[in-house]
């Protein structure tokens, strides 16, 4: 869990050790998607996918998100060695559902 300095809520990331392993085999192609609306705080949820061998894809992060990313994404570095391997990240960008900084 992410809060500021005065101790407000910034973000929550998710991921267990399947969800490491299954990166840490697979960490090529990152995907990013974010869900809106989804939960009662009306916060994104953004989740984190690869693809395995077989061509499905598997979750290996979730991100609650209050204002933005970064932190979280930050923190998932750490978490995650093989993070460097990562040749590529896809994300679908759509402005009217990102988060406002001034929410």
């Amino acid at each position: 869990m992410y809060a500021d300095s005065e101790k407000n809520f910034k973000g929550l990331f998710y991921h267990d050790e399947e969800m490491r392993n299954m990166f840490s085999a697979y960490p090529e192609i990152v995907f990013i998607d974010a869900t809106c609306k989804l939960n009662d705080l009306r916060l994104p949820l953004y989740v984190m996918m690869v693809v395995h061998g077989n061509g499905e894809s598997e979750i290996v992060g979730l991100m609650l998100v209050a204002d933005t990313i970064r932190q979280i994404t930050s923190y998932f570095k750490t978490q995650n060695p093989n993070w460097s391997q990562i040749n590529c990240t896809m994300v679908d960008k759509d402005l009217t559902r990102a988060p406002s900084a001034s929410r």
